[in-house]
């Protein structure tokens, strides 16, 4: 596993609490990548004969500055509909800065519900084990995903597979994390070296996750013709009493399921490569790919990049460095 799948994991989205930080920083981050880029921008088209001149008596590529502006336009492209979002999650949660009463926040939540577009496609991923209820193993685990103010959707397991099917359009894939880290802790009852791990997403990867979950279909459908009294396929026993605690987190989370259906839906696989051998001769590289790149972390890494050009920029601008003259 990933340093940054890890962190996510074990750390963000293991309770309702941190899951609604993740969200919030989440938010911070779109904006002030947008802000950044705009900065930039303005800033070496206010300055750029003096950019241009420090690059020429340095001995610096000019196509540097170019290459900036172009990383500038391309994030402010791609991450404005999130700097949107953002906007609009402070917007609609803004009465209940002033207002704490529960009376606002149940109209903080009507406002949020009624501004998510209704519909949306079904998602799900598939797990490396089955998971079953006690008792019941052919039956589904099904939660709704709801409060006062509507329901999102229901969330439903049937063996390996977790699907999600929305009233309201807009849900990340971190929600499978977060169920997923609450299963996790239900299994860890009774081995603790139990880890429960997603290893296919539809939305990143339809055709692999169809795959994955045709050959477990193939494996329960033998098990029954065999009838055997255990799972050809590892799976995990829950409870009843873990469903229903599974069920109490998700309803916590539903006010920031909200928020974070405002934001825009990045899921993307990822590859890390190291080169063994440095530039320019990195022909011997070491690489591993991870199913899911998860977009606080990938955004986070965008935005102190642009951070760092940012101040660097500033700095020669306020603190110009001493050059030959011509």
């Amino acid at each position: 596993m990933a340093l940054a799948e890890k962190i996510v994991q074990e750390h963000i989205d293991t309770t309702p609490e941190r899951y609604a930080a993740r969200v919030r920083w989440q938010a911070v981050i779109y904006l002030a990548l947008n802000i950044i880029s705009i900065v930039l921008i303005v800033m070496i088209a206010w300055r750029v004969q003096f950019f241009i001149t420090l690059t020429q008596r340095s001995n610096v590529e000019t196509l540097i500055l170019a290459v900036i502006v172009v990383l500038a336009f391309y994030y402010l492209v791609t991450s404005f509909k999130g700097f949107i979002g953002a906007l609009r999650m402070l917007w609609l949660n803004s009465p209940a800065v002033f207002d704490s009463s529960r009376k606002s926040k149940e109209r903080v939540e009507y406002r949020k519900h009624t501004a998510l577009k209704t519909g949306g496609e079904s998602q799900y991923v598939c797990l490396d084990r089955a998971i079953r209820l006690r008792g019941q193993p052919g039956r589904q685990i099904t939660w709704e995903l709801g409060d006062e103010a509507g329901k999102l959707g229901e969330l439903v397991i049937d063996g390996v597979k977790a699907t999600y099917y929305p009233l309201k359009d807009g849900m990340s894939n971190s929600l499978f994390e977060f169920l997923a880290n609450q299963i996790d802790e239900a299994i860890k009852k009774q081995d603790l070296d139990a880890e429960m791990q997603i290893v296919q997403w539809s939305s990143i990867d339809a055709d692999q996750a169809s795959a994955y979950h045709s050959m477990v279909q193939a494996f329960t459908n033998l098990e029954e013709q065999l009838g055997n009294k255990r799972p050809l396929w590892p799976a995990w026993e829950i409870t009843q009493e873990d469903v229903d605690r599974v069920g109490e987190a998700l309803n916590r989370l539903v006010p920031t399921l909200r928020n974070e259906s405002l934001l825009p839906k990045l899921d993307y696989e990822v590859e890390y490569t190291i080169p063994v051998i440095p530039e320019p001769l990195a022909f011997m590289q070491l690489s591993r790919r991870d199913s899911r790149a998860d977009p606080v972390i990938t955004m986070g890494c965008a935005g102190i990049v642009m951070l760092g050009i940012m101040l660097l920029l500033t700095l020669f601008i306020f603190l110009p460095p001493w050059l030959p003259a011509r």
